[in-house]
């Protein structure tokens, strides 16, 4: 009963205030450190320009910066790139831009590293999404994408279970299973050679719950 209260109240405040409950998740330590790893797979480190698409509230972005990149994060919902902003006001090297795939509000060519995560596996056209984020890495740049796997649907509750997850904590994985759409790691590794990179990897994450493929633009 107290889990089915807890994902009813993560349903109400998705409805009710979506950046604060991606932001509430990101302070998760299954979520949030996951986001990390991944960004630390990818190369992540100082002095790098970073852009990320569908940065919502902000967290990474302002993550990212701390560690000294200049980042750049895009977002196409009016009160994520307002809560973006506030999250990384007194952060010179980080901005927000509102926008979407694949008409990105950035200059071709200007990144180090381009990010995307939860967002191939939503879009309609995911070769299209995947060559914008192509355009505006430099040549030679990273691409990446993290997106839960049909593992995630079959593992959640298990998982949850096995890391003692309570309350929020496990209704918000439990939840995300139980509507997620999901990218097969092989099938993602098949996006990034359709979009054109090169030096493609692959590498999972949450026990194979979710899966990340980055992969070198064109030089």
């Amino acid at each position: 009963m107290r889990d089915a209260l807890h994902r009813i109240g993560l349903l109400a405040l998705l409805a009710a205030d979506a950046p604060r409950l991606f932001a509430t998740l990101d302070a998760l330590p299954w979520y949030g450190g996951m986001l990390r790893s991944w960004v630390d797979w990818t190369g992540l480190r100082p002095g790098l320009s970073v852009l990320e698409v569908g940065c919502g509230p902000g967290a990474l972005c302002r993550a990212m910066a701390e560690r000294g990149c200049g980042v750049t994060g895009i977002d196409r919902s009016p009160a994520m790139v307002r809560s973006a902003r506030r999250r990384v006001t007194g952060t010179p090297t980080a901005t927000i831009l509102a926008g979407s795939l694949p008409d990105l509000p950035v200059a071709a060519g200007r990144f180090d590293l381009v990010l995307a995560a939860s967002l191939l596996n939503v879009v309609s056209d995911r070769v299209a999404a995947l060559r914008s984020m192509v355009r505006a890495a430099r040549g030679g740049g990273t691409v990446s994408a993290l997106f839960p796997t049909p593992n995630l649907l079959v593992l959640a509750p298990e998982r949850a279970a096995a890391w003692g997850l309570t309350g929020f904590s496990k209704a918000a994985l439990v939840q995300w299973s139980r509507s997620a759409r999901t990218v097969a790691l092989e099938d993602g590794v098949g996006l990034f050679e359709a979009a054109g990179l090169r030096d493609i990897q692959a590498q999972s994450f949450l026990d194979g719950m979710v899966g990340a493929v980055m992969g070198r633009a064109e030089a």
